[in-house]
C-alpha cells in the first residue's frame, strides 16, 4: 500500500466516513488512475471530465454509479488534496426519481409464509418490522439488541451515525426460534466462516427467492423491506417526523418521498369528481359572482 493511498484512507476514518465507503473511495479513485495510467496527484480537470464521460457515453454506467465516481474523486481532491481547481465546473448529475416498490401487507406475510427457514423468516421480519439498511442489518450482532427496551441499537448507520429501531414483539419470537436453532456467537446472521457477517450478495438472494416462492411478481429487494416499513407506518398516520428518526434519515425531504407512494393515502383523498355534487347550490354561486 502506498503512502498516498494510507493517507487517504486515514483522511476518510477521521471524516467519519463508513468502512464500505471508504473502500468504494478507495477503489474508484485507483480506478480513474488506471484509466489514464498515471497516478491521481498527476491529473487535472480535463482528466477528470473524460473519465467521467467514459463512464456516461462508453461504458453507459447508471446516474448513480457515476454520481458516487464524482463524489470519491471530489474527496480526493477538493479535501484530501486541498486541490479544488481539478473539479471545477464539474457536478453531479441530476439523478430520475423513481418510486419506490412497495409491498402490501397480504404480500409481507405471504413472504414470511414462504420462507425457507427460520432464519430467512427472521430476516425478512427484522428487515420490515424495523426498517433497517441491507448493511445495517447485515452488521448486527447479538448484543445489539435491548428486549426490555425493545431497541436496536443501530452502531454502523450511514454517516457513521448511531441511532436506535423498533424491536417488534412479533419478530422478537421469529429471532428467538432463530437463535435456538442457529446459535450465532457474534454477528446476528453469520456467514460460512465462524466470526463473519452474512454477505450483502446472500440477503438479496434470500429476498428475490422467497418473493418469488410467494407468488410476488414486483421486483423486490432488501431494501423494498425498508420502503415498505416506512409507506405502512405513514399509512398507518403515524408523525413522519418520528418515521424520519426511525429510518436515520437527515432530512425529512427524504422522508416525504414515500408520501407519493401511500396508496391508502391516495385512495382516502379520493377524486374530485366522486365529490358530492350539488347542482343548484353550484348554481347559486355562479350567479352570486356575475352579481358582483
Amino acid at each position: 500500500m502506498t503512502n498516498a493511498r494510507q493517507e487517504f484512507i486515514n483522511h476518510l476514518k477521521l471524516r467519519g466516513f463508513s468502512k464500505r465507503t471508504i473502500e468504494n473511495y478507495i477503489k474508484n479513485v485507483a480506478q480513474f488512475a488506471r484509466f489514464h495510467n498515471a497516478s491521481p496527484d498527476l491529473l487535472h480537470n480535463e482528466h477528470v471530465k473524460q473519465y467521467l464521460l467514459y463512464l456516461r457515453n462508453e461504458r453507459k454506467l447508471q446516474i448513480r454509479s457515476i454520481n458516487l465516481q464524482f463524489y470519491s474523486l471530489r474527496g480526493y481532491y477538493k479535501d484530501f488534496r486541498r486541490r479544488p481547481e481539478v473539479m471545477d465546473n464539474l457536478k453531479r448529475m441530476k439523478e430520475p426519481v423513481f418510486v419506490p416498490v412497495i409491498l402490501s401487507r397480504h404480500e409481507i406475510h405471504a413472504m414470511l409464509d414462504s420462507a425457507a427457514n427460520i432464519k430467512v423468516k427472521a430476516i425478512i421480519a427484522l428487515l420490515y418490522s424495523s426498517g433497517l439498511r441491507l448493511n445495517e442489518c447485515s452488521l448486527l450482532k447479538i448484543n445489539d439488541f435491548d428486549k426490555h427496551r425493545m431497541l436496536i441499537h443501530i452502531k454502523n448507520a450511514k454517516g457513521g451515525k448511531e441511532r436506535y429501531a423498533l424491536l417488534a414483539k412479533s419478530t422478537q419470537l421469529i429471532l428467538r426460534e432463530y437463535y435456538l436453532q442457529y446459535r450465532p456467537k457474534d454477528y446476528l446472521f453469520e456467514g460460512r466462516r465462524e466470526g463473519t457477517a452474512l454477505s450483502r450478495r446472500r440477503y438479496q438472494d434470500y429476498i428475490v427467492k422467497t418473493a418469488a416462492r410467494a407468488g410476488i411478481t414486483k421486483k423486490v429487494s432488501p431494501h423494498t423491506m425498508r420502503h415498505t416499513f416506512a409507506t405502512h407506518l405513514l399509512e398507518a398516520g403515524k408523525p413522519i417526523r418520528a418515521i424520519q428518526e426511525l429510518l436515520g434519515h437527515a432530512s425529512v425531504s427524504t422522508t416525504t418521498q414515500y408520501t407519493h407512494v401511500s396508496a391508502e393515502l391516495l385512495a382516502s383523498i379520493g377524486s374530485p369528481l366522486d365529490l358530492p355534487f350539488d347542482n343548484e347550490n353550484v348554481k347559486k354561486t355562479i350567479k352570486k359572482k356575475v352579481q358582483q
